[in-house]
């Protein structure tokens, strides 16, 4: 542009170019000049200013990022290693739920109890002297080893529990022979044999803290058919001992005074005092081994004073 300023001056001096063309070249060569100068200044304010400026910029982006990014590295790395964590407590979990899992499985098959026979479950707080206070079989009880906690009982094979009085039990022994009755069957006698008589005698509670009785164990024979059912109520007599010929009396028509045992005998119109000598005897019954005959009557009781004939001078008498 300024060379062809230079040529339009030299042109304008030779009169080959007018004023206004020259004018015109010279605007064009100051509007070039303040271009480039205006080029230059930007040049020089991008170099020392906007270049620095967006260098920084970049840079310090780049530095956030690669701090960011050692951030996300570091966090990701952890959050791994956690989960990883989790997932070996979760493993460890699920490995401790499986055994677990298993033990109960196991448990429950154990818990499926085979009857050995048919017949009718007894719970055991059923059974025994104390099971009005034992605690009653429920869902969620705790259950001890060994502990009882049903039956089956063999009706085919029954055993009759009774108590004896102590004053008796030394003339039960085992083998003896009894019949049995229950009270809900009392159509039905059921032949029965002593198996065992019990070493401590049992109280009468408080009902009776006087009494003293035996537990008898009587094994009962013809059940074939039978609806015997456990803890049905039941009698027994027990044939101690068999006394053939012999005279015998109501054992309440017998009576001690001293070493004397009498009797109230029908004697003309009144009752007399007769002593007498006693042999074998049971709960209903004694025999008479002297002082009676066959066809005497006996009194249970006194008679009235009217009655009496006579008495026995008994010493000690009151």
């Amino acid at each position: 542009m300024l060379k062809k300023y230079e040529s339009s001056v030299v042109l304008y001096e030779q009169k080959f170019l007018s004023k206004d063309e020259l004018d015109q070249d010279e605007i064009a060569v100051l509007n070039a000049d303040a271009t480039l100068k205006k080029a230059r200044l930007e040049i020089e304010v991008y170099e020392n200013y906007t270049h620095q400026q967006d260098k920084q910029k970049k840079e310090s982006d780049l530095q956030q990022a690669i701090d960011e990014h050692e951030r996300a590295v570091e966090r990701l790395s952890s959050e791994i290693k956690s989960s990883q964590s989790n997932i070996e407590a979760r493993e460890n979990q699920l490995e401790s739920h499986q055994e677990r899992l298993y033990k109960q499985l196991s448990q429950l098959e154990k818990c499926i109890v085979l009857s050995p026979a048919s017949g009718m479950v007894v719970y055991a707080s059923s059974l025994g002297r104390n099971r009005e206070d034992a605690e009653p079989l429920s869902v969620g009880r705790n259950l001890y080893r060994n502990e009882l906690v049903m039956t089956i009982p063999d009706t085919s094979n029954m055993i009759a529990r009774v108590k004896v009085n102590e004053a008796l039990s030394g003339l039960v022994t085992k083998g003896q022979r009894c019949i049995i009755v229950c009270d809900a069957l009392p159509e039905n006698i059921y032949a029965g044999e002593v198996l065992s008589v019990g070493v401590l005698a049992e109280g009468g509670g408080w009902r009776d803290p006087n009494r003293r009785d035996y537990t008898v164990e009587i094994k009962v024979q013809n059940t074939d058919g039978s609806v015997l059912k456990p803890s049905m109520r039941c009698s027994a007599e027990i044939f101690v001992e068999e006394v053939k010929d012999v005279l015998f009396v109501p054992i309440h028509s017998i009576h001690r005074t001293g070493g004397v045992v009498w009797v109230w005998v029908q004697r003309g119109g009144g009752f007399a005092q007769q002593p007498i000598t006693i042999g074998k005897f049971s709960e209903s019954y004694v025999s008479v081994l002297e002082g009676l005959r066959v066809g005497d009557v006996v009194l249970l009781r006194e008679p009235a004073v009217g009655q009496i004939v006579s008495r026995l001078a008994i010493e000690g008498r009151e």
